[in-house]
């Protein structure tokens, strides 16, 4: 399905970002499946889709009020709500706004009622990803100086109220009462091979809400689009936070959590103080001295700044083709820095070069087909760790 996009109202001010991480602003006057148009002060300039990563308002937006109900949806998108409930298969899920849809049920992933803490979230996120082989009620357990944990029960879920969820077990069906037995949420069976259609953006909004669109429009001031599962939706243009067109096309280092992350002084030590590995910790987005990171005449969005002698892992989100950077040592270090830099798909060295801080900054491209880890090292060069500070512009990995 095409991405369809028409413009009615006045031009509004964005911001979009390619995927080869280049940045414009300017008016919004035109978008359709294939171009968006911006009005900058060079005049009107076109921008394929295909290679679009995000278009947002170029102003911030106001955040607004989120939900304590979590409602996943099977296509992928999640919504913040205040409210659910469910009759004869059709669920209606309130907005903080007021505003409501409905929707069947087999389009629902999850429901979870209760707020969560890091280890309790650990533990729902485990069972959803266990695939009960039915519907389940996830039940709180513990509290009052007792640990807190999670566990379920597998059935069929029927209507679900305010107070009450109807659970079918063993051909009985059995009002569960939310309360007394803290229902901490819900799970719908998805049967093997289900799946939606492609989405074609992401639609994130300043209360919290993630949808998968498969089709989008706007009309004056608003935003109406279609998920993936076939909700439609009118959100005001107030309330849009971004259009992620990227879905899973590019992921940027500085946005994935290392799996290993060590950082060695040139003078061993074994009792490094935590204010020392906080202070040569790698960066992200930034400098060590908190600057935006530019190397020759670009500036970097994203990125790394790494000290000697770091070691990052990361375990990639998906299978990629190819890791994009533009690599060298910060340029207000002055020449100092002199760095080795390898970078390992898996166990296999994919490169490895001294790079040295009077050297100009240049394009990194590696193919890392089939690499499930991804391990960059930027180790000791000649002159001691004086000013080895090696910037990673734009780090990536592409699909």
């Amino acid at each position: 399905t095409a991405l369809s996009l028409i413009l009615i109202a006045a031009a509004v001010p964005f911001e979009l970002t390619t995927l080869e991480d280049q940045t414009a602003s300017g008016n919004l006057v035109g978008l359709s499946a294939d171009t968006v148009t911006l009005k900058t002060d060079d005049g009107e300039k076109e921008y394929p889709v295909e290679g679009l990563l995000s278009l947002s308002p170029a102003s911030a937006r106001e955040p607004a009020t989120q939900g304590k109900i979590l409602v996943e949806l099977a296509d992928g998108s999640v919504v913040p709500a205040s409210d659910y409930s469910v009759k004869t298969g059709r669920a209606t899920i309130t907005l903080p706004s007021g505003n409501s849809f409905t929707t069947s049920t087999r389009d629902l992933k999850a429901v979870r009622f209760l707020e969560q803490d890091e280890r309790e979230r650990q533990l729902w996120d485990e069972i959803v990803a266990s695939n009960p082989k039915g519907d389940a009620v996830v039940v709180r357990k513990g509290g009052d100086d007792k640990p807190v944990t999670l566990d379920f029960l597998e059935g069929a879920l029927r209507d679900v109220s305010k107070s009450t969820v109807q659970f079918e077990f063993d051909g009985d069906v059995i009002p569960v009462n939310r309360s007394k037995v803290q229902v901490a949420g819900l799970i719908y069976y998805r049967r093997e091979g289900s799946s939606t259609p492609q989405a074609l953006c992401r639609v994130d909004t300043t209360g919290g809400e993630r949808w998968m669109a498969k089709e989008v429009t706007l009309n004056g001031d608003q935003l109406q689009f279609t998920s993936a599962s076939g909700i439609e939706r009118t959100v005001s243009l107030s309330r849009i936070e971004n259009l992620d067109f990227s879905l899973g096309k590019i992921a940027y280092l500085s946005d994935l959590q290392p799996v290993k992350d060590d950082w060695r002084p040139f003078l061993g030590s074994s009792n490094i103080s935590d204010s020392t590995r906080k202070l040569f910790k790698f960066r992200r987005d930034q400098t060590f001295t908190g600057d935006t990171i530019r190397l020759g005449q670009r500036e970097f969005r994203k990125g790394l700044a790494v000290h000697s002698r770091s070691e990052i892992s990361y375990r990639l989100p998906g299978e990629f083709s190819r890791f994009e950077a533009i690599i060298g040592i910060d340029p207000n270090q002055k020449n100092r820095g002199h760095v080795r830099l390898e970078i390992r798909g898996d166990n296999r060295v994919l490169f490895d070069e001294a790079i040295a801080g009077d050297a100009a900054a240049v394009p990194l491209e590696l193919d890392v087909s089939g690499v499930g880890r991804l391990t960059v090292l930027v180790d000791f060069g000649e002159g001691w760790d004086i000013g080895d500070q090696l910037l990673l512009g734009g780090a990536r990995v592409i699909r």
